[in-house]
Parts: C-alpha cells; structure tokens; sequence
C-alpha cells in the first residue's frame, strides 16, 4: 500500500512537468487528512462522485526530508534579495528556503502538506467545484485542520501567502488585534504592547474601509509581493509581480464595492485609488498598451539612430496638390542646407547645376542642394 501511495504522488508531480524524489516528502506516510476536493465533495453530498475521480492524497512535508534535498544558501553566498539567492518563481518543493518554512509552521502547530488534487486536470463532466476551481488553486491554509497545503507545482510565493495566513491567525486572531488612535485606543507600532505588525497592518487597513476577510487577504498579498520584489531583476518576477499586483486590487476592489453603502470617505477614496491603479498599471488592456507604447518607442529610438548613421543624401521635393511633375526621377543635385528657391515658370526649360529639364504648370520647390537656377 506504501509503494502505490508514493507512486502517486509521483504520477502528480510528473503530470505538473516536475522532478521529485519520494524522499523529498513523507511519501512512505499519507496523511490522514482530506484533501480539499474531498472536503468540498462532503459539503456538496459529492462523495460517490468524488471516489470515481482519479485518486487524490495529502502528503507531509518534515523537516528530515526538507533538510536532506534542500541546502540552504550561505549567507554571505547569497545575502537577502540578491542576484544569486533563489528566485521568488521558483517551485516551493525545491525551494532552499523550505526548511526554515516547515520549522516555522511546527513552531506554530502547524505543518506544510502536498495536496495532489490542487492544479489536476479534471477528468471531462468534473463539476466546476471539484475540477476547474480546484484547478486555479495553488496553495490554501486551513485553520481547522491546521495546515497549508499546496500545489505539487506551486511556486515559493504562493507559499509565503499561505504563510503569512498562518501566521496571522496564530499571532493575530487568538491574541486579538490593537486599536488604532482614531479608534479610540493609543497607537501602537513596531510590536509596542505585545501588538504584532500584522495586526496593526490588518488595522489600518479596516481603517480604509476594507473588510476583516479583505484586510487579511491583502496582508498575504503585500508579503507575497515583497518576496517577489526581493528576487527582482529575474526574467519572469517581472510578469509574476504584475499579475499578483493586478490579482491584489482585484480583491480590493471586490471587498470594497461588496461593503455597505453609502461608503464612507476613506473607503471611497480607496475605491478611487484602486480603480486608477488598475486602469493605467495592471489590468490586463493597460498591460497591452505598455507593450504596445514600448515596442512604438523602439522602432522610434531604433529609426532615429538609423538616421544619425546614415544620413540620406536624396533632396526632398514638395509639390503642391494642384501640379504635375513629368519627371520620372529627380535629378541629383549638390547638397547645400537652407537655401529654398521657388520658381514659377510655367512651361520653362530650368537649368540645375550641369542638369537641364522641363518644368510645365508647377510650382518647384527644391529645400536642399541648388548651386543656381538659369531660365532658357
């Protein structure tokens, strides 16, 4: 029965395109924990269902493990948000930085887990709660049964939100959250009185009209773009941090728009504020539209520079809407800035240089290079 549990886990993570060891998790040790398609199955009376599904297990994640695949950077190797510390994009799994995580969360009474059925492909006629929903998440905390469970391929980001949820709800919510001064409590920052920083994050942000649920979330999320941000200027962090951003005021417009109304000033001017935002930085049109404003200012930059290096030596010619000029080519003509001469001859033979040619009915305007002009 062991073998073909931690084959299982392998099947997953092959089908998510990964590399991992059975080793790197207690593969030999299900947990006996449901998984999340089988929690939602039990709140939809899905059971019968769920069981035809292809199998899905919950496996441990412990420190043994962690800390034999998993070397950790030296310090002085790779400092904090450097270049050479490991990317933020980087899968949880195989992250150096896993180790510490577990530690953390059994500090915390808590443990990390793999969750095979996160991010599978459901099998055709799946309902959406148990297959595409399940499909779009990377990673969940779950305070009942005291875990966070993640994606086979969830990246190291999505970890650190998972995270900061456990740590809010062990440090915030059973010790209760401080008061701000226009709530009728002093001010406290930086931990003063026992308060923790997520706490008074948490409460300033209810102070701008979110709700409990939107403030948490959005605590989550500014830690997990702060991991991301460390890890710049690393090819894909770029997007990945664009798109958590966007993802971040979704949230806060959704939390925002779904309070009472009318909203109080603080709140609308948040809503303001987070609808600009999206508009002109992160939604997926202004995303376009920076791609399409870069891409016109390097053909432009790209044009100019081409100018500079070579220079055209064809004069240019101007004729107004009303004129014919017969001429297949103009002539070639010696290059000598500033002098506009304007000849109105009507049916005259013009000598230009050592150049002769006939000019009927047309007003010729030469801007560049003209030695003299003779009338035959």
């Amino acid at each position: 029965m062991g073998s073909r549990r931690a084959a299982s886990l392998l099947d997953a993570v092959c089908a998510h395109g990964l590399s991992l060891r059975p080793s790197r998790v207690s593969s030999r040790f299900p947990l006996a924990a449901r998984t999340e398609r089988e929690e939602r199955a039990i709140l939809l009376g899905l059971q019968s269902l769920e069981r035809s599904l292809p199998r899905a297990q919950m496996f441990d994640v412990d420190v043994a493990t962690a800390a034999r695949h998993t070397a950790a950077p030296a310090p002085e190797a790779a400092p904090h948000g450097s270049r050479s510390a490991p990317p933020a994009t980087l899968v949880a799994i195989n992250h150096p930085g896993l180790r510490a995580m577990v530690r953390v969360a059994r500090s915390l009474d808590s443990r990390i887990s793999i969750d095979t059925s996160l991010r599978r492909k459901p099998p055709p006629g799946t309902p959406p709660e148990l297959g595409d929903e399940l499909l779009r998440v990377g990673g969940y905390y779950s305070a009942r049964r005291a875990c966070i469970a993640l994606a086979p391929d969830s990246l190291w980001f999505e970890l650190v939100h998972e995270m900061v949820h456990l740590a809010f709800d062990r440090s915030v919510r059973r010790r209760g959250e401080p008061k701000l001064a226009h709530e009728g409590g002093a001010a406290d920052c930086g931990g003063v009185g026992g308060h923790h920083p997520l706490a008074l994050h948490h409460a300033q942000l209810r102070a701008r009209g979110y709700s409990d649920a939107g403030a948490e979330e959005l605590v989550c999320r500014e830690h997990e773009m702060y991991a991301l941000r460390c890890s710049l200027p690393a090819a894909d962090v770029a997007s990945a941090l664009l798109v958590v951003w966007d993802n971040a005021l979704v949230d806060a417009q959704r939390d925002l728009e779904a309070g009472a109304r009318p909203l109080h000033a603080a709140a609308a001017r948040e809503l303001r504020r987070v609808r600009l935002l999206r508009a002109l930085l992160t939604s997926p049109l202004a995303r376009v539209l920076h791609l399409m404003a870069a891409g016109v200012g390097v053909s432009c930059a790209a044009a100019a520079l081409i100018s500079a290096l070579w220079p055209s030596r064809a004069p240019r010619w101007r004729l107004d809407a009303a004129s014919t000029f017969p001429i297949s080519s103009p002539p070639e003509l010696p290059c000598i800035p500033g002098l506009l001469v304007c000849c109105r001859m009507g049916c005259k033979r013009v000598q230009i240089g050592n150049r002769a040619f006939t000019a009927p009915r047309t007003d010729l305007l030469l801007d560049r290079g003209i030695s003299s002009v003779d009338a035959c």
